[in-house]
């Protein structure tokens, strides 16, 4: 059972994806910067007073993401049964692709937290966020590679 070459592409595939969502947090800081110098007295479309608690729920759905990507991985992960490596490494493409677009959540949040208030902290708060988490959930084929045996072992 050969899946090597099947799990480098997949492997790359999902790197490459990663990469990609990576450089949209760019895209995201650069159209951000262009807003911020058009309209620089912006103050958002929210006063204040109505603001506070959903900036505190901003922030706290974009903390969230780290145990929701961990829960989503270790769940999908024990659940399945099969030993066909095929299967596998589609599972394992998914869970990269879904975690990614999780890991990019904050990123957004900040920008509407922005657009909401005006406030340029909480954008680049946020944004960091996202960069850390995808530092974190980044696919490793160490990682790939020792789970795949120890499911086809069986």
């Amino acid at each position: 059972m050969d899946y090597n070459q099947d799990l480098k592409k997949a492997y790359k595939t999902s790197s490459m994806l990663y990469v990609a969502f990576m450089l949209s947090l760019v895209i995201y800081l650069v159209v951000f910067e262009v807003l911020k110098a058009r309209i620089p007295d912006f103050q958002g479309i929210m006063e204040k007073i109505d603001f506070l608690w959903l900036r505190y729920a901003f922030y706290a759905l974009g903390l969230v993401q780290i145990f929701l990507i961990k829960f989503i991985r270790e769940t999908a992960t024990k659940s399945i049964k099969t030993v066909e490596a095929r299967i596998l490494i589609n599972h394992l493409q998914r869970m990269s692709m879904i975690s990614a677009i999780l890991c990019e959540v904050p990123v957004i949040l900040g920008l509407v937290l922005f657009f909401l208030s005006g406030n340029v902290q909480d954008f680049y708060v946020l944004l960091i966020l996202s960069f850390v988490f995808f530092v974190m959930y980044f696919p490793r084929f160490s990682n790939w590679e020792e789970w795949i045996k120890s499911k086809t072992s069986h």
